[in-house]
């Protein structure tokens, strides 16, 4: 059945899409698919066109009386014939690209050699092209989206290293004062906490600049930023210093507890074991937190952690 509606012929294709070309049933239909040689040798009132029972295409000419002869083939531009069921089917069967034409239910990937895709399927969120030109035209992704959230970055980013760097500048130079090991311990995970904060500051700082460096064209290079060593190592440093900021949290939470439970008993003075205590601490939660950080890069795992592929050449990305 031939639906009323013109806009579903997009849905059509071969001869069912030619049929519906020719009589005028396309939206929008380019005009070089119904008005040259493609639909009619001669005049288009000298042609019948029609469905038969199986959903096949039906076109007969006359022959310049009351008679008609079946007419079967489709005219390339390049002289060559093909039946009309692989005409706008989405692959050149002409050779020279004129069986497809003219066609509106197809999308013509910028490619070499040419690959048509269904129309639906452009701007649909998946990468049908090699060259991605089907969800290119319509993708408007920045690394970081909106500028308020670009403001945030920024703020967030500059903030966060300045200030931190300016604890821990004044923060180590007091250490030496500190004669309880207690406050001295405790002392010395709020700087580890400053140090995991400044590396999450550099993370956004880091990120607002890639975001000023692809701009609008972050669509074109997402895949060959997401894969580059930069951006490992940004995805490293935000990992590492969150990580380095919730253990050494975690600990001063567990020392304040431990406080609280033995009540007022005077404090040991810092000695060896107190720097042995900070330096050993210290190493733990920057030798866990690395590990947790790298443990998604290590082959043995990658199948965890990895959920697309993509090669210069050859795209097996979907999505």
């Amino acid at each position: 059945a031939v639906v009323s509606t013109q806009s579903r012929s997009r849905y059509f294709y071969g001869e069912s899409y030619y049929y519906l070309s020719c009589m005028d049933k396309c939206r929008n239909a380019v005009s070089a698919i119904i008005s040259s040689k493609h639909c009619s040798q001669s005049q288009p009132k000298q042609k019948i066109y029609s469905l038969r029972m199986d959903g096949t295409l039906a076109l007969v000419r006359r022959t310049g009386g009351p008679s008609f002869r079946p007419d079967k083939q489709f005219v390339c531009r390049n002289l060559q014939c093909v039946p009309y069921r692989r005409v706008c089917d989405l692959m050149d069967d002409c050779g020279d690209g004129s069986d497809e034409e003219g066609c509106h239910n197809h999308f013509t990937c910028t490619t070499k050699p040419t690959i048509y895709i269904p129309i639906t399927s452009v701007c649909d969120g998946i990468f049908d092209c090699t060259d991605l030109s089907d969800e290119l035209i319509c993708c408007t992704k920045e690394v970081i989206e909106g500028n308020a959230l670009k403001f945030m970055t920024w703020g967030i980013g500059l903030m966060s290293v300045l200030f931190n760097v300016v604890v821990l500048a004044n923060g180590i130079r007091s250490l030496s004062r500190i004669k309880s090991s207690s406050v001295l311990l405790d002392r010395i995970l709020i700087l580890v906490i400053s140090g995991g904060d400044g590396m999450v500051g550099g993370y956004f700082l880091t990120l607002a600049l890639v975001d000023t460096q692809y701009g609008n064209d972050f669509c074109r290079h997402q895949f060959e930023w997401l894969l580059s060593a930069k951006c490992v190592l940004l995805g490293i440093l935000s990992t590492v210093g969150s990580q380095i900021s919730l253990f050494a949290m975690t600990l001063l939470s567990v020392s304040r507890v431990l406080k609280l439970t033995k009540g007022l008993v005077p404090a040991a003075s810092a000695n060896k074991t107190t720097a042995f205590t900070s330096v050993t601490m210290v190493t733990l939660i920057m030798a866990l937190s690395s590990v947790i950080a790298v443990v998604p890069l290590v082959d043995t795992f990658e199948d965890r952690f990895v959920n697309a592929l993509y090669y210069p050449t050859v795209k097996f990305l979907k999505g």
